[in-house]
Formats: C-alpha cells, sequence, structure tokens
C-alpha cells in the first residue's frame, strides 16, 4: 500500500497549529512538558531540510519564539532557537538565531549556553570570512565566555537549562579553552607574533595540565613557528 505523502501547505498548518496550541497553554498556565516539546518539534526537522516551504517555517518557528520570549517563557523560546540552529543551513539566518538565543541566556544569566550561542556566531563568520577581524573579535567572546564557565563552574553548572544534554566535567571546558586559544593564536602568529606568542603559551599550559600530547605538540609547533618572527 502506498502512503500518500503530505503536501507543504499541510506540513506548514501542522506546525503552525502545534505551536499555536503550545503558547495557547502556557499562555492560562497549563502544565506543559519542556521534553515533550521539543521531541515534537524535532519530528518537523525533515520539513525543515525538504520542503520548498521551509523558508516559511522558519519565519514562523522565529515568530513564536519572540512571543514566547515576551510572555516571559524563554526556555520554550531558546528549545525553537535551539532547533533552528541545527535544522537552518543558511550562516546569517543562523547569525540571527544566534544573537537572539544568546540575548536569552544572557537574561537567564545562563554561561555555558553564552558560551554556546557565542560559538554558533563564531562559526558562522570562521565560515563566511575566515581569519577576518569579526571571526577573530568573536573568537575572542568564545574565549571570554568559556572562562567565565570554568571560573564560575559552580554557577554555570545551576544555572544550565536543556532538555537534551548534561553538563559536562570542567576539563571539557579547559580542553576547549586551550583548542579556541590555539585559534587565536593562529590568526595572530601571522598579524602579530607578539600578541600570538602568550595566547599559545597558555594554550600549551593547559594542554599539559590535561596530559593532551597530541594538542601539545601542534602548539609547540607553532610556538617554534612564531618565534623567529618575535626578532623582527
Amino acid at each position: 500500500m502506498q502512503i500518500p505523502k503530505i503536501s507543504p501547505d499541510k506540513v506548514r498548518k501542522n506546525f503552525e497549529i502545534f505551536l499555536s496550541q503550545t503558547e495557547k497553554k502556557l499562555n492560562r498556565g497549563q502544565k506543559t512538558d519542556i521534553k515533550d516539546f521539543s521531541t515534537d518539534l524535532y519530528r518537523f526537522s525533515s520539513a525543515f531540510e525538504k520542503t520548498p516551504e521551509a523558508d516559511i517555517l522558519v519565519k514562523k518557528a522565529n515568530q513564536f519564539a519572540e512571543k514566547f520570549t515576551s510572555n516571559g517563557n524563554n526556555n520554550f523560546a531558546g528549545v525553537i532557537y535551539s532547533f533552528l540552529l541545527k535544522v537552518v543551513k543558511n550562516p546569517k539566518i543562523v547569525e540571527t538565531l544566534a544573537v537572539k538565543q544568546l540575548a536569552i541566556a544572557k537574561r537567564t544569566n545562563d554561561p555555558i549556553h553564552i558560551m554556546a550561542r557565542t560559538a554558533d556566531i563564531r562559526k558562522v563568520y570562521q565560515e563566511i570570512v575566515p581569519n577576518s577581524l569579526e571571526h577573530l573579535k568573536w573568537l575572542r567572546e568564545e574565549v571570554r565566555s568559556i572562562r567565565k564557565v570554568i571560573n564560575h563552574y559552580e554557577h554555570s553548572t545551576k544555572n544550565y537549562k536543556s532538555v537534551s544534554r548534561d553538563v559536562r566535567p570542567k576539563e571539557f571546558y579547559e580542553e576547549m579553552l586551550g583548542f579556541i586559544l590555539v585559534d587565536v593564536g593562529k590568526i595572530l602568529k601571522k598579524q602579530s607574533p607578539k600578541e600570538a606568542m602568550p595566547v599559545m603559551l597558555e594554550a600549551k599550559e593547559i594542554f599539559a595540565k590535561l596530559n593532551n600530547e597530541k594538542a601539545l605538540d601542534f602548539v609547540n609547533q607553532l610556538i617554534k613557528e612564531t618565534e623567529p618572527k618575535l626578532k623582527k
């Protein structure tokens, strides 16, 4: 038996009904499980990837996320933005979504999500203008956000709100900081070797502490390549 395909228009209507019903429940103060909402939302993933009306779906989702935010339902808005960040491929749309979710993370004082959304924006500039001043700017923002997670780890874990991922060990974020410092160092190595050196040395210290020999070898090679440029 051939299973009839659902038309793009029907998918769009089903999606809008789903979000509208959730909005009504929240506005009425009815108990709404955020994990169930997330699971149901992700059932529309393929529609965003294949449907000719994907742009309309993104617009609708964004509109409802903004409604949820204005009504104080930041967690539900955050789930929508996280979903869109996973299914949307257009870098400029991703940047817009990440900036909106970054604002929510800052309002809810959630350092881990601040870090994640900063990384999303950095990845956009890494893709469209690699090694540019804008790319470097967001790498540095990411360094600051990771430092905050590490330096206030207990607070970060308490304020982390996610339906899909658990908090990683502190060492995970320390290693992440090391790798992002290496990326900063690689750009500065060409533009400003003197500024690059302390960044690389910090990365080296992190990898040595974590016994990551492969990363340590790599940063040592970068340091070796940069040292002659300091004499010029």
